[in-house]
């Protein structure tokens, strides 16, 4: 938790400090946050004057003690109804799903809308997917205004709009001559274009600022933020779904690479020479463990017309099959697992991903026993590998989490790329202009 900044001219900072701390929280006592911040006791009672008045934070009478015969019940913070809220936006090859949250992580209204994603490129376009870039912008821009409209949530109570992006090559055709199996640089480049002008495109709409990221990055703010990370200094957090990906948290900074581009654990190479992935490489950690992986194990085995989607919403009836595919997978996945413990050894490594309820659970199961690294030489307060529980619209959850914690937090939200620079009104910004608004 980041320390507390006495300077005046650093009010606002201090005020979406104590905000964040609240809101992960729950409830929490003032003493506490003097605790966490190091502010003097009287700073934070001026700052929690200050939220209380702009109805952002309310007082609720715990007595924790009922044989108290004198004195009064103790008394806790919490966020008040109807302060801020976010909004997540998962996109998809044929759907955009999204949904309002409250700064607390709850759910207000979700929605869900389909997605065109199969126009084809005319002669005009400036890059591949221009047309359907166009289409991902006003789908996500009109999903917004029923957002709004139906939760009628005043518009600057709103600090950021979230979004999560699948792999490039599923929201494209990657058997266009310009996303060959050997075209990852191209996929690589065409994911930042497309990330820019979504984030600019909802920017000019709406006036808007929009966090983009990929799932990995998303899950672990939102564990960070309201998840199995909350306690945490440092962690990573696996992603498998149609492709694996990694984020890596340290001292509560989520650590992306350059421009963005990183966390691509399905590219780990794990066996030399092995099966051909779309990247060109051989033997890349997603051709054993991703779902598409599982699926084309699947169709070898036993279901060559069978989609995931099918197989997933159906386990049971291929039960036999997917054991035989998770034995299959489990000492790839060992090994990518000792990688990331050896080169960042944090105090945890958290799986997560989509499938039935238990799959994740055994993901995990089937890593054990790990292999050795550094990560058992340190006394530890929690495995070295966990798995978290789903939850319904965890994705769009993540989403509205990532401008959130923008928002709340003191220091930069990521380390590693720039692509919010170009804006002023970021989530912190409205948040500033919300807390500085006098009260009506």
């Amino acid at each position: 938790m980041g320390h507390g900044i006495n300077p005046q001219h650093n009010k606002l900072i201090n005020l979406r400090l104590i905000l964040g701390i609240i809101a992960k929280q729950g409830t929490i006592a003032q003493t506490d946050i003097t605790k966490q911040t190091h502010l003097t006791k009287q700073a934070i009672s001026n700052l929690i004057t200050t939220l209380k008045d702009k109805n952002l934070v309310d007082s609720t009478a715990v007595d924790s003690d009922k044989d108290r015969k004198v004195g009064k019940p103790a008394t806790l913070l919490k966020i008040a109804d109807n302060s801020i809220y976010a909004i997540g936006f998962r996109v998809r090859k044929h759907t955009v799903e999204s949904a309002v949250y409250t700064i607390c992580g709850d759910c207000v209204y979700a929605y869900t809308v389909p997605l065109n994603c199969t126009s084809p490129c005319t002669s005009t376009c400036t890059s591949p997917g221009h047309i359907i870039t166009t289409h991902i912008i006003s789908t996500l821009c009109d999903a917004y205004t029923h957002l709004v409209h139906h939760t009628h949530i005043p518009r600057q109570k709103i600090v950021g709009i979230g979004v999560v992006l699948p792999p490039y090559q599923r929201l494209f055709d990657v058997s266009s001559p310009l996303l060959s199996p050997l075209s990852s640089p191209l996929q690589h480049t065409h994911t930042l274009e497309l990330q820019t002008a979504i984030q600019q495109g909802i920017f000019e709409k709406l006036q808007m600022p929009a966090v983009i990221e990929n799932i990995a990055t998303a899950m672990a703010t939102k564990e960070l933020f309201f998840g199995a990370a909350k306690h945490l200094q440092s962690f990573i957090y696996v992603y498998i779904g149609y492709s694996v990906y990694a984020s890596f948290v340290h001292q509560k900074h989520i650590l992306s690479g350059f421009k963005g581009v990183g966390g691509k654990f399905g590219h780990l190479i794990v066996e030399p020479d092995g099966r051909q992935c779309s990247c060109g490489n051989r033997g890349c950690l997603n051709t054993y463990v991703s779902l598409e992986a599982m699926q084309a194990f699947l169709h070898r085995h036993h279901t060559p017309d069978k989609t995931i989607e099918h197989i997933l919403q159906h386990p049971h009836i291929y039960q036999k099959t997917i054991d035989m595919w998770l034995q299959h997978m489990s000492e790839p996945l060992r090994m990518g697992i000792h990688t990331l413990e050896t080169l960042f050894n944090a105090e945890t490594i958290i799986l997560g991903g989509v499938g039935p309820d238990g799959f994740i659970h055994q993901y995990t199961r089937m890593l054990r026993p790990l292999l050795p690294s550094i990560a058992q030489f340190h006394k530890r307060q929690i495995p070295r590998v966990i798995n978290v529980a789903q939850e319904h619209h965890m994705i769009t959850k993540a989403s509205a989490t990532l401008p959130l914690h923008m928002a709340l937090e003191p220091t930069p939200y990521y380390q590693g790329h720039d692509s919010h620079a170009q804006y002023k009104n970021t989530p912190a910004d409205r948040l500033n202009t919300l807390l500085s608004m006098h009260k009506n």
